[in-house]
């Protein structure tokens, strides 16, 4: 190799290392170029807003007033729309569970037993309430001037809010690592011995408990229940508020792997079977179930479900229907990967995940990524033909052209520029060997019956 190629060369090697190599104690990572693409590989105008280095996130993050709160060991707050840092707190044995907001005030609890409670706009300490063991995994609630917490002493703890003082506590058996849910004067916080209480919310006694319908997973995907109109929705099952009663339950393959979400008479969940869960919140009978996502808590946000796959995917899905709209691509083989569920706020997701290591590491960098959310979410719907025949017979009919098509070994492009007045956006798309129908009304179908000769 001559001098000026040895030059070239060594200039390209390093060139790489710069790339590749994150900016210490910079706001912004360096990471591949992410894009939004629907169902059938479009791209669209939603993507990668913003990248923050927290290190490994412990529980969603929880957006308030423009501020997303996100905890590793220390809690951040950052500015929702630019990523910026306002402030950070960390306490003496590390923070573990997810953050709470509630009247300008972060609860957040910590390893050392203690929940904190910061000034929301500051970061600054108020006061603390302390158990008596580890708090990992059970975000408090504040209900009434009342904080409620589980420890991992196997007690549910209540605290005067603005003096810190004990108001009492309760002896579950087992870890209480859930976070707690407080309606109409009762507590509901489920534990390691796989039993669900209720404790009455001012005095602490035990109103009921019952063992968890269909199994229990690990402590770190504990379920926070959803409590409405006097039902408890699990993942997976519904009991009676006042008595524990179980009402309905849905048997899944494995273990449940997320909190419920439930909105419009229907309950979202996932599960250890790779799958997400629809099931009609009244009768518990199944709506549908997704592919993917089932490692994730679906977030829920204008009729779209938002989840994640071990696949390195954030997918996008009809809530109403379960289909696929778009999907944010992670490269797991660089070794990029998601590590916690994602949050919507204001047209933007938040997800906690790990970069692609820089050359010569073996690990990433642990962050949080705000991902714009795209303008629309048009709808393809996909129609299989059997024949070419039946093909060319239902473009006849419904795009009123001529009988040549039929023939036509493989139907050519020129079928995007047709317009039908049935499916006036229906697009030919040229080496996927279908017909699509893009509607961007959510609620709307193409009506079967004017479809003959299809599947």
């Amino acid at each position: 190799m001559g001098s000026k190629g040895g030059l070239l060369f060594i200039v390209s090697i390093i060139t790489i290392l710069m790339v590749s190599l994150p900016v210490t104690g910079s706001t912004t990572l360096f990471h591949t170029d992410h894009q939004i693409t629907d169902i059938n590989g479009l791209k669209s105008n939603g993507g990668l807003i913003w990248s923050y280095p927290t290190g490994i996130i412990e529980s969603p993050p929880v957006v308030s007033n423009g501020i997303v709160y996100v905890v590793n060991k220390k809690v951040y707050a950052l500015d929702a729309f630019t990523g910026k840092k306002i402030w950070d707190y960390e306490a003496p044995e590390g923070l573990a569970s997810g953050p709470t907001v509630v009247n300008g005030v972060v609860y957040v609890g910590s390893y050392d037993g203690k929940v904190y409670a910061l000034n929301a706009a500051t970061g600054s300490k108020l006061r603390d309430y302390t158990t008596g063991g580890p708090i990992w995994g059970s975000s408090p609630e504040v209900v009434n001037g009342i904080v409620y917490v589980g420890s991992m002493d196997h007690k549910v703890y209540a605290f005067n809010e603005a003096t810190g003082t004990k108001l009492w506590e309760y002896t579950t058996g087992g870890m209480a690592d859930s976070s707690p849910s407080v309606v109409n004067g009762l507590v509901y916080d489920a534990t390691s011995d796989g039993k669900l209480y209720a404790l009455n919310a001012t005095s602490g006694e035990k109103h009921w408990d019952t063992s968890i319908i269909g199994g229990w997973g690990p402590p770190y995907f504990r379920p926070r229940f959803v409590v409405m109109n006097g039902i408890i929705y699990g993942p997976g099952y519904a009991l009676d508020a006042e008595t524990g009663a179980q009402v309905w339950n849905y048997t899944v393959r494995g273990f449940p792997l997320s909190s419920p979400m439930v909105s419009n008479g229907v309950v979202y969940f996932g599960c250890y079977d790779g799958k997400v869960y629809a099931l009609n919140a009244s009768t518990g009978v199944k709506v549908w179930n997704s592919k993917e996502g089932g490692e994730s808590r679906p977030a829920l946000a204008n009729g779209v479900l938002y989840v994640w796959n071990r696949d390195g995917k954030v997918y996008a899905v009809e809530a109403a229907t379960g289909r696929d709209l778009w999907n944010y691509t992670y490269n797991n083989f660089s070794g990029e990967r998601i590590t916690m569920f994602p949050v919507v706020s204001n047209g933007i997701l938040y997800v906690g995940a790990e970069s692609a290591p820089a050359f010569g590491e073996q690990d990433g960098i642990d962050k949080l990524d705000a991902i714009r959310i795209p303008a629309s979410h048009p709808i393809f719907y996909e129609w299989n033909f059997i024949t070419m025949t039946d093909f060319g017979n239902w473009v006849r009919n419904i795009f009123n052209i001529g009988p040549n098509i039929a023939s036509s070994e493989t139907p050519g492009p020129e079928l995007s520029d047709v317009t039908s007045p049935l499916y006036p956006t229906a697009t030919w798309c040229p080496g996927k060997s279908r017909l699509m129908g893009k509607s961007s009304n959510y609620t709307v179908s193409p009506p079967k019956a004017s479809m003959s000769g299809i599947e």
